[in-house]
């Protein structure tokens, strides 16, 4: 087990190596004048470990609502590579293999160094969270262009509990939960992700939000609102009238005690098992993803 100063020099180091790469970047890139232009508008950075049950799904659906390309850097120890082989055969994920522990944060400044200038948008988010355009908008991508001016969107969480399922049940994870907290505003769903510009990123130096350039005359990561994000991980309030990550944190209870086994992905901590995690105390019925339900079926079907 690698010690805590183990981790914290190899995290220290990547965010010197991303800071490094951007004020690069920034030189190289000081004289070019005129409309930056992008293989892709948006792309996903993940750090799976041991999520082959769970990948297509997910894939399938960020694919559904506009992102174009999948950074992800596996962990795993399960057979996640042959499950997202049709995906990295036509060119859908870039996969690295990454093992061991405290990944997050270095496979997150690698991705950030090398496809800042590939990516307009590069969401930084985990194969549990599904990014959801609500409202008016049909695709992440058609919210994305109303935000163009900032370094990054903060997205609010909603979590969701295990829905009363002791063992993992059939058919889709957006299908089997839709029990969440009663009470929106909850401490938990005070937590943001980030979509960021990457190429207005310094350095990421932890899982919920990077850090901007100061050369850039908007310097703070903003809310569906456009409020300034003072708080790092947390947002002020929650909202998710524009766009909101469904977060499915526990899935079943037999699930959620898998996922404390596997340890954190940024630390060498590991969660504890609390039936408050996976059964919340007050709660109500979100019926946000159902409107997916039939067209993932289809896909899922014909893949």
């Amino acid at each position: 087990m690698k010690s805590p100063w183990y981790i914290c020099v190899k995290n220290g180091f990547s965010r010197i190596y991303a800071c490094s790469h951007y004020l690069c970047f920034s030189v190289r890139n000081f004289f070019k004048f005129g409309k930056r232009k992008y293989r892709d508008y948006l792309s996903i950075v993940a750090v799976i470990k041991d999520e082959a049950p769970y990948l297509r799904e997910w894939i399938e659906f960020h694919k559904l609502i506009g992102v174009d390309k999948f950074y992800l850097y596996d962990a795993a120890t399960d057979n996640t590579k042959e499950i997202l082989a049709p995906y990295i055969n036509s060119g859908e994920v870039v996969y690295r293999i990454m093992p061991g522990k405290s990944v997050q944060i270095p496979a997150y400044n690698d991705a950030i160094c090398k496809y800042r200038s590939l990516t307009r948008w590069l969401a930084v988010v985990d194969a549990d969270e599904f990014i959801v355009p609500v409202g008016q908008f049909d695709t992440v991508t058609d919210f994305l262009k109303n935000y163009e001016d900032y370094p990054a969107v903060g997205v609010n969480w909603i979590m969701y509990d295990s829905n009363g399922h002791v063992t993992k049940p059939d058919g889709l994870v957006i299908k089997n939960y839709t029990r969440v907290h009663a009470d929106d505003n909850h401490k938990d769903n005070h937590l943001i992700k980030s979509i960021v510009d990457p190429c207005r990123v310094m350095w990421c130096g932890q899982p919920h939000y990077c850090h901007y350039s100061w050369l850039s005359h908007r310097r703070k990561a903003v809310t569906e609102n456009y409020n300034e994000i003072n708080m790092g991980s947390y947002s002020e309030y929650n909202s998710v009238c524009k766009i909101r990550i469904c977060h499915y944190y526990s899935k079943s209870k037999e699930e959620f005690e898998k996922k404390c086994k596997r340890g954190m992905a940024d630390s060498n901590q590991y969660r504890t098992v609390s039936e408050e995690q996976y059964n919340y105390s007050e709660t109500k019925q979100d019926y946000t993803m159902m409107k997916y339900v039939e067209r993932m079926e289809e896909i899922l079907l014909t893949k």
